[in-house]
């Protein structure tokens, strides 16, 4: 069951991001065009006051830093917050903090920036 919102705003701390585990895949949009997915996860709960409207809480924050948005509306393109690092990683930037996250790619693909040498 879903809690309601905070009020007060909250931003995810660097252990946060770092905790949050990620997966990456390749899919395809209606039309045809390469679709780069990535799934972020919270971890298991460290300590007892790690209870899960605490996780939903902070799981709220990063989605708001990446504006998603919604959870009844497919989520938006978030391409503008990834940087390409090497040809196999990218890193994450969440809006409103100074912290990244590094996302190994899992599959060589088209999950790159055109503008960016490979």
């Amino acid at each position: 069951m879903l809690t309601p919102a905070r009020t007060e705003s909250f931003m995810p701390s660097a252990g946060l991001i770092a905790f949050l585990a990620n997966t990456t895949w390749l899919d395809a949009t209606p039309t045809g065009a390469a679709l780069c997915c990535l799934l972020l996860v919270p971890q298991l709960p460290h300590s007892v006051y790690e209870t899960p409207s605490v996780i939903e809480q902070r799981m709220r924050a990063v989605g708001e830093t990446l504006r998603l948005g919604q959870a009844t509306v497919p989520p938006p393109d978030i391409g503008p917050r990834l940087r390409l690092l090497t040809p196999t990683e990218v890193a994450l930037r969440f809006d409103s903090t100074p912290y990244h996250k590094r996302i190994p790619e899992t599959a060589p693909g088209p999950c790159y920036s055109p503008k960016e040498p490979r």
